[in-house]
């Protein structure tokens, strides 16, 4: 017997993780859920949409399927306490064994995580990415797609990380950094900002 969730959002990402549900065999979407005041439609993808005050949480397991980490933190802050959250894992994702990933996570296809690796909840890790051995991640994390994470880097929460950027290793990264689109990370980020370049400096 399949376990019924349920997935936050209606957008582009959440047509990503729908496709990861729909390749899992023992998931199946029960229902959509979005913020009462962005409610417009009563379907998406086929499956009924409902308004975030009408959510039962001892019904479904949840999921959010919210690009964005700190909205993501937001809609986890004001959901029940007793909310279960549900980890997804596309079936195509290479993750060791001996690795831990938090609930409510989202693993894309051809993904690949290491050996002893932690990563925090509610981390959206997106289609070939890869996080090295031995890494520490926090909560909220996005990878965007073709990320690359070197071994023993510690990221703290909400870290954002654009396509194609790369981290080298055993780096310090601070809580709330967001790595642009195609970065090169070579040193410590210890103060919050928005990094880009080839090395990557901070955007002023």
């Amino acid at each position: 017997m399949k376990n019924k969730i349920s997935m936050f959002g209606t957008g582009g990402y959440a047509k990503e993780a729908f496709e990861i549900v729909n390749v899992m065999t023992d998931i199946e979407i029960e229902n959509f859920i979005v913020s009462d005041d962005h409610y417009s439609s009563e379907f998406f993808m086929g499956y009924p949409v409902l308004m975030q005050s009408d959510f039962d949480s001892n019904s479904c397991a949840m999921v959010i399927a919210i690009g964005d980490s700190l909205i993501r933190k937001k809609i986890v802050e004001s959901l029940p306490k007793d909310t279960n959250y549900q980890t997804i894992i596309h079936p195509s994702s290479r993750i060791s064994p001996f690795s831990k990933i938090g609930k409510g996570s989202i693993i894309s296809a051809e993904s690949v995580i290491s050996i002893d690796v932690v990563i925090g909840s509610h981390a959206q890790i997106n289609f070939h990415s890869s996080i090295g051995h031995d890494c520490k991640i926090g909560n909220f994390f996005t990878s965007c797609p073709g990320a690359r994470v070197s071994g023993n880097c510690k990221i703290g929460n909400q870290v954002f990380l654009g396509t194609n950027s790369s981290l080298r290793q055993n780096l310090n990264i601070m809580s709330n950094a967001n790595i642009g689109i195609g970065a090169v990370i070579l040193n410590d980020i210890d103060t919050e900002g928005t990094f880009f370049g080839n090395p990557a400096r901070r955007m002023r």
